[in-house]
């Protein structure tokens, strides 16, 4: 049978247009904003007790549809008020034209890539330099445990084969001491 009359649609219908509303590519602010808010009629002329939830659905949609530099800029006073977001969305977009930030979203891609590009491949003359200059600092450096040169005392063999630094420094203590009057020393096998 033919119908003349079209159906009402129902709430649950209008609820999930509403919430699958995105904005096309190339739709202007303006235009998305206004077929959010008459779908929000349409919604709140079925259901007025929940008008206020409603109006927050449409907001909310509205704003994640804005560019993410324009979202840093609004503030949560601009956000309660559907009014003042449209004002503040509509000044935004004439002060930022999309060619802008088109522009700043493939700066920051290039910038990302850059960053990348820049810790992937070391700088070549710096770490020549630094190589040459620490082995002329090693080889200048004399061990004041054992007084040879080319190392230091964290890296002395003789430290190293004594498991307790401070009796080896005893000991060491002990016969020079004894040296130094003339007693024999006993063979500790060093």
């Amino acid at each position: 049978m033919l119908e003349i009359f079209p159906e009402e649609p129902t709430f649950d219908a209008l609820m999930k247009n509403l919430g699958e509303a995105t904005r096309e590519t190339g739709e202007t602010l303006r235009s998305y904003y206004t077929s959010l808010h008459e779908m929000a009629n349409e919604l709140t002329k079925n259901k007025a007790a929940h008008s206020q939830v409603l109006k927050d659905i449409y907001l909310l949609r509205f704003y994640n549809a804005l560019p993410p530099l324009f979202q840093n800029n609004i503030t949560s006073d601009e956000m309660a008020d559907g009014k003042k977001l449209l004002r503040k969305a509509i000044k935004l977009a004439t002060t930022y034209p999309a060619s802008k930030l088109r522009d700043e979203e493939v700066n920051k891609e290039r910038a990302t890539t850059q960053k990348i590009h820049v810790v992937v491949t070391p700088p070549h003359g710096a770490t020549a330099n630094q190589a040459s200059l620490n082995k002329h600092w090693k080889e200048s450096r004399t061990c004041f445990v054992c007084k040879k040169p080319g190392h230091n005392a964290r890296n002395c063999y003789r430290k190293q084969n004594n498991s307790n630094w401070q009796s080896w420094q005893a000991q060491e203590t002990q016969k020079r001491y004894d040296q130094d009057w003339g007693w024999p020393t006993q063979n500790t096998g060093r």
